[in-house]
């Protein structure tokens, strides 16, 4: 069906698991956020992983196929979750953990350094995403240490798209390429993100590194120069998820430092819907028009799907101000966010075939 596109498969289900995290009718937001932490995130990153660790070490993924035999297992567990939510995670966690060892064993000798960061902090959340699943109502720790894990991969992952979106947003029009960091910047902002999502995950004061990592990134996205360019609905995408991120250590550190009473959970819904929803669906969505080489313009789809997952963010942030008397709010948000994954389905599944929809969709601006 998808032709060994691994990473079609894999963005594929990671939609469907990140419709039904929020369509479960419990509405217990700790489900949600297990749900998404658990299952959600590791299948994105068995597609993205299965796109750019082949270019990042220069090798085909070994043992050949190990991947996607891990995503058939990631498939059979969710589909097992509908009868039996909690032993599904458990499932969904061994996923996580296999994942881990395949990206150790390909990096093993291979430009590792390239690869380190990021396999640390896959590691780290299936470690933390394991507890999560395996021990109901384990210390609130574990799920800060699984939500920190996940926004430093975001801001990884987001950046380095972000910085390859404008290079080649830059070419397109002609323009002299942007010098995307300074010495040391990159470096310093991981230390201090790194740092801040540690002591906020364990309780102790974060205010001070929480205050730099905000600001250093905030200083990495004006170095794009995102105003040079013209405003592309998936390069503003990348730029929105990673200025979210950011903006919930600036948040974080406003809250502590000023005793501005900003809720916590207001700050895990900026990381959570807007940075981890918009960058995740900016990352499947580039990715696809990627590698099936779907030139960069509006796209109804890659639009619909931006624009729903922004306005849950906003609806969600507007309900934490309401202090639990908007359940219509809460529901909107919640439909806001399953559209905008249905959405992004619609374009990895349909976006890259050839044929008939292809050229059909060229007059509906559907790529």
């Amino acid at each position: 069906m998808w032709g060994g596109q691994t990473f079609r498969a894999a963005f594929v289900l990671a939609c469907m698991s990140a419709i039904r995290a929020m369509a479960a009718g419990t509405g217990d937001p700790s489900w949600h956020l297990r749900e998404l932490l658990v299952i959600f995130v590791p299948i994105l990153l068995i597609g993205f992983l299965s796109v750019a660790l082949p270019r990042w070490t220069k090798r085909t993924i070994a043992p050949r196929g190990s991947l996607e035999v891990l995503l058939v297992c990631h498939a059979a567990a969710f589909i097992f979750g509908f009868f039996a939510p909690e032993a599904s995670l458990v499932l969904h966690a061994v996923g996580a953990c296999s994942a881990v060892a395949i990206v150790m064993h390909h990096s093993r000798g291979s430009r590792a350094a390239s690869t380190t960061y990021i396999t640390a902090l896959i590691g780290i959340h299936a470690v933390a995403g394991s507890v999560l699943a395996c021990v109901p109502g384990s210390n609130p720790a574990f799920a800060r240490i699984c939500l920190s894990a996940v926004v430093l991969l975001c801001l990884e992952v987001g950046g380095r798209i972000a910085a390859a979106l404008m290079g080649a947003a830059f070419q397109r029009e002609g323009l002299e390429p942007a010098k995307f960091t300074v010495a040391g910047l990159l470096l310093s902002h991981r230390l201090s993100a790194t740092a801040a999502v540690t002591l906020w995950s364990v309780g102790l004061p974060s205010s001070i590194p929480a205050c730099i990592a905000g600001l250093l990134g905030i200083v990495r996205l004006i170095l794009l120069r995102p105003w040079k360019v013209r405003p592309v609905a998936g390069v503003i995408a990348v730029l929105v998820g990673v200025f979210c991120l950011n903006a919930g250590f600036l948040g974080l550190a406003v809250s502590l430092m000023t005793g501005y009473p900003v809720p916590d959970a207001a700050i895990i819904h900026v990381w959570s819907v807007g940075g981890l929803g918009m960058t995740a669906v900016a990352v499947m969505t580039s990715v696809t028009r990627k590698r099936a080489q779907i030139p960069f313009r509006p796209a109804l789809l890659a639009s619909l799907a931006y624009a729903m997952i922004a306005a849950a963010a906003v609806l969600r942030l507007f309900a934490i101000t309401l202090d639990g008397s908007s359940q219509e709010i809460l529901l909107a948000a919640r439909l806001g966010w399953i559209c905008a994954f249905l959405c992004c389905a619609i374009f990895v599944e349909l976006g890259s075939r050839s044929g008939p929809w292809r050229n059909a969709s060229e007059r509906f601006r559907i790529p």
